[in-house]
């Protein structure tokens, strides 16, 4: 995986499908109450909000700090961990992109918002948390391991 080539897609492609998402709906980025983006990393969603015309208080990326990058629900666990408890109802435009580089937006309006909560899995005390995993990884690359 290429991440530089990844991040320059990434950058040519969400922020153009989020504006034309915008364009079609008739919303403006004032009548959207969070940007959800795919949580590959802080950057990104920083990066994709700023071109898109969001603040970084509509764009969180905190669930990416502590879960890293959850693939295909990163945008589930994002809502439920920035929202829980905290928020009924609004607008809530998600733009995802993932793997064969495919990419999509879409605005969601709430009247109520449901939210399960996160259940973080381990299967047996073998199984290392994100955290474990990634201070083992940079051990292994600096060759400590």
């Amino acid at each position: 995986m290429d991440g530089a080539k990844i991040f320059e897609l990434t950058m040519a492609h969400a922020p153009k499908s989020i504006k034309r998402l915008l364009k079609y709906s008739s919303f403006s980025q004032k009548d959207i109450d969070f940007l959800m983006v795919h949580q590959a990393n802080k950057q990104i969603v920083n990066s994709v909000a700023k071109l898109s015309g969001f603040t970084p208080e509509k764009a969180p990326s905190s669930s990416f700090e502590k879960f890293g990058n959850q693939s295909l629900v990163s945008i589930p666990i994002s809502i439920n961990h920035n929202f829980y408890n905290k928020f009924s109802n609004g607008r809530i435009l998600c733009c995802s992109f993932g793997n064969g580089f495919a990419w999509a937006s879409a605005i969601f309006e709430f009247k109520d918002i449901y939210l399960s909560g996160i259940s973080d899995y381990k299967n047996n005390s073998e199984t290392k948390s994100y955290k474990e995993q990634k201070e083992y990884w940079i051990k292994k690359i600096k060759g400590e391991n």
